[in-house]
């Protein structure tokens, strides 16, 4: 329905249309911001050269590629670069769940379910719960390649980074497409030790299920 609704908007010029922070036109540059993937970095970089100077259909920052290219048009997606960022699923559950006990509650809208996953009282509780089975943070989604892929399964953005090697692969990004783009800062750091101290084999087989399909196309392992 995003998708219908964002073509519809951009053929109409809807009013309500608005400056994108993650589309930047004068570089021929998307930024698809899969959420705990160091995004808030990335947009940290690219807010010294947006927003956009074109209007597009407002959507969050983080909308998924498909959304991203529904609003722009597809002629403009294909003449763009689009980046996003991947993380092991493993390491991503863990600082998902620090998010929701220690940051979320900054949120109004999330304090009903920020306060749910707290009461649950572990990370086994909330791996095992619909709070991590149906949701990528607050969206109702099952594996973060839902950001990245159109509706036959195929990736549609060009360029994929690491999150374990993000700032070496920002900076061979920015480097490759001639851009003029800074290095990363960390943002949203959470405290924490290893993210394989949490796991069981339940647990850590629970996760592999849930992304499947990233770990399928993006080659991670538990280890």
């Amino acid at each position: 329905m995003d998708l219908l609704k964002n073509n519809i908007k951009r053929i109409l010029r809807w009013p309500t249309n608005d400056h994108s922070e993650q589309i930047l036109e004068d570089f021929g540059f998307v930024f698809v911001h899969i959420p705990k993937t160091g995004g808030t970095s990335v947009r940290t970089v690219l807010q010294e050269y947006g927003p956009s100077s074109q209007k597009y259909p407002k959507v969050g920052k983080h909308a998924k590629a498909a959304v991203h290219r529904a609003s722009i048009g597809r002629q403009a997606w294909r003449r763009y670069q689009s980046v996003a960022v991947v993380r092991n699923p493993w390491d991503w559950m863990v600082s998902s769940y620090h998010w929701w006990i220690q940051t979320a509650e900054r949120h109004e809208k999330l304090l009903p379910m920020a306060r749910a996953i707290e009461q649950l009282g572990s990370f086994s509780a909330f791996v095992n719960s619909s709070y991590s089975g149906n949701y990528i943070t607050w969206f109702e989604a099952r594996d973060y390649s839902e950001w990245i892929i159109d509706t036959n399964g195929e990736v549609i953005v060009s360029r994929i980074l690491r999150f374990e090697n993000l700032h070496e692969d920002w900076m061979k990004c920015i480097a490759e497409l001639e851009l003029p783009f800074g290095p990363l800062p960390h943002e949203n750091r959470s405290q924490r030790r290893a993210y394989r101290d949490y796991y069981d084999d339940e647990t850590a087989a629970l996760v592999a299920e849930k992304f499947a399909d990233s770990i399928k196309r993006f080659g991670y392992t538990f280890d």
